[in-house]
């Protein structure tokens, strides 16, 4: 466990604070009553939040921001030259990853759950945290993006129970001390840490091994094939293994799509435990349902109590969020910028809705788009019409010859619909409105801005 001790450090310093993975614990932070300030490169909605529930934040970096900080907290986007960083080194001020202050955070849990994986961790975390909710375990919970149902991505309660999204991205995720833990699935991501694809499993088996050797529970994705094989050397009490196919310990049968959700059957080996109803659409959220349910079962609770939590939950803001309906066009904004995430999101929208279905999509760093270019051409398969604009750079220098007319091309050499071109994203609403019509679907997709498109189009079409 984690040794540094903040009983006497009631003033705490975010570089970074208004990041998705920093602002719920400086949220966090807040709700326990300490002195929160920070410093981030420009306002939003959530700086708005974090200000009006007292922290003191700027939005340039300068020494005087320091004043009265005992500890400073670092997001990994914090360059080592940030005179920030510089000026607190030298201060002598603890200083503290983001990962080590939640893990601060989840000590006094007696049952710490983290979600780990590629992709799904948002929502499997949402799950998690609104089943134990359900049941009245007030559950601690640090999130990377609002859970609808319970209005925020973070609570700091007295409870037995801690839910953390747990980010991979620079191993770090690895200085959290879990005794649960849900592997979603592996996939070579964040290559440009990890190296090589060893050493990503290296992470991702060291994980299983820290919540085994606390005496807890795993649940791992027995259909996905990374996570298949680190699982198989552990002990079989300690790793669960969840799923659609035969051989998993827990089993997802006759899945049934509709427009409110998926529902489906779940054996445990031979035993029929019942049936599940969830309000997301796609296979995807199934898998991420059956991992939170193979934990609730560990932690001692029935499938019935279980059962009703997960049908109370209602998505994170970006994950298939509504964001509005016109003239029977129906508009929602995901976050997907990954391939798999691009492809499983859509098709799992096609599978339950069964309507045309348009995509706009906003690729997400010229790095990203360089490195999945050719997976990129075929992650659009589902949808009837895809709108791409230019590359969301993230502070990217562009790159010679990678730029989103190249992808546009490739996606309309896959896919039997019609693929838009639009650089500009600006112009897109002005485009797309005559095309559309009732029962239309339409996603807004991407990691940078793109979702302020979808209420812009709701606006037009209601003004049609």
């Amino acid at each position: 466990m984690m040794t540094v001790n903040l009983s006497s450090k009631k003033s705490i310093h975010f570089l970074g604070i208004g990041g998705s993975g920093m602002s719920p614990l400086a949220g966090a932070i807040l709700a326990k009553g300490w002195l929160v300030s920070g410093t981030d490169i420009m306002s939003s909605s959530i700086t708005d939040m974090l200000t009006k529930k007292g922290a003191k934040i700027f939005f340039s970096h300068h020494l005087s921001n320091l004043d009265g900080a005992q500890v400073v907290v670092v997001s990994t986007a914090i360059s080592e030259d940030n005179i920030e960083y510089i000026y607190a080194k030298k201060q002598g001020l603890l200083i503290l990853r983001r990962v080590e202050m939640l893990d601060y955070l989840m000590n006094d849990a007696a049952h710490r759950i983290a979600v780990a994986g590629t992709h799904g961790k948002t929502t499997s975390s949402g799950f998690m945290a609104t089943v134990l909710e359900s049941m009245g375990c007030k559950p601690s919970f640090i999130i990377g993006s609002m859970v609808n149902n319970l209005q925020s991505s973070f609570a700091i309660q007295k409870s037995d129970y801690f839910v953390a999204e747990a980010d991979e991205s620079d191993g770090s995720f690895l200085s959290l001390h879990p005794n649960f833990g849900i592997l979603t699935n592996i996939e070579e991501e964040h290559m440009n840490y990890f190296k090589t694809v060893e050493n990503l499993k290296h992470h991702f088996s060291q994980f299983i091994l820290g919540v085994i050797d606390r005496k807890g529970v795993v649940a791992v994705n027995g259909d996905d094939g990374l996570c298949l094989e680190l699982s198989k050397p552990f002990d079989s009490e300690r790793v669960k293994t969840f799923g659609l196919k035969k051989g998993c310990d827990y089993q997802a049968r006759k899945l049934m799509f509709s427009a409110s959700g998926v529902s489906f059957d779940v054996y445990q080996g031979t035993q029929y435990l019942g049936l599940i109803r969830i309000c997301q659409f796609g296979t995807h959220n199934v898998y991420n349902a059956l991992g939170c349910l193979v934990i609730g079962l560990s932690l001692g609770f029935s499938f019935e109590e279980i059962k009703k939590g997960l049908a109370l939950f209602e998505g994170t803001k970006r994950r298939m969020q509504p964001r509005g309906e016109a003239k029977g066009v129906h508009v929602y904004d995901d976050y997907g910028h990954h391939p798999t995430e691009i492809k499983t999101t859509l098709s799992g929208v096609k599978s339950c809705l069964d309507k045309r279905l348009i995509c706009i999509f906003q690729p997400h760093r010229y790095t990203r788009t360089r490195d999945f270019l050719g997976d990129f051409a075929t992650s659009f398969l589902a949808a009837d019409l895809v709108v791409i604009c230019d590359v969301y750079a993230a502070g990217e220098t562009p790159i010679s010859g990678i730029h989103s007319g190249i992808l546009a091309q490739l996606v309309q050499s896959n896919i039997k619909g019609d693929v838009l071109f639009i650089p500009n994203k600006e112009d897109i609403v002005t485009i797309l409105r005559p095309k559309l019509q009732p029962g239309d679907v339409v996603i807004t997709m991407g990691a940078g801005d793109i979702w302020k498109i979808g209420p812009k189009l709701v606006t037009a079409l209601q003004d049609t």
